[in-house]
């Protein structure tokens, strides 16, 4: 049987063979763990200001250049969640003619099974690949601000407890 010998006396508890654990200052640890929230709060915020900013740029290619066409549905796909689970909804693509040319593209705005051979009033906008929503899908919705706004002031309260916390320390050690 194997012992293990015993601690020199005075030895730190967690005395492991001639080391003893590294002393971790737990405020230098709660800095660091604040500095870098804050850098995530504001990576976050700037992130949601640029996709507020830019906003969906499929609606707005619907908007600003869709067309008016007729459109068949020539099959759907059944989406589900997880492994087998229950079909969550529908994937369903269309048939149309867009300046002169037959397309097919995903039709956007219904989750719902469409019956294959449907005929549809839909929006179709050219590109690569083209665009087609059912009307009414993608009407103007003003950019959502308010996540940038929350994540701003969450980032600004925490640059203050960050900046706060950094000139205690300071102070005390003068």
């Amino acid at each position: 049987m194997e012992t293990t010998p015993a601690p020199p006396a005075g030895a730190a508890p967690g005395y492991i063979r001639g080391t003893s654990p590294p002393s971790i200052d737990g405020r230098r640890v709660a800095a660091v763990a604040l500095i870098l929230a804050t850098l995530a709060l504001a990576a976050l915020t700037v992130i949601l200001a640029l996709s507020a900013a830019r906003g969906n740029p499929a609606n707005a290619a619907l908007r600003s250049s869709g067309r008016s066409v007729k459109a068949t549905v020539t099959g759907c796909s059944a989406i589900s969640s997880g492994i087998g689970q229950l079909i969550q909804y529908y994937d369903c693509s269309g048939s149309f003619v867009l300046g002169g040319k037959r397309q097919e593209a995903p039709i956007r705005g219904e989750r719902n099974q469409l019956p294959a051979g449907a005929v549809l009033e839909a929006v179709a906008a050219p590109g690569s690949p083209p665009l087609l929503a059912l009307p009414g899908t993608f009407d103007a919705k003003p950019p959502q601000w308010w996540p940038v706004i929350v994540s701003a002031v969450a980032t600004l309260v925490m640059s203050v407890l960050a900046w706060r916390s950094s000139r205690v320390r300071r102070l005390a050690r003068m």
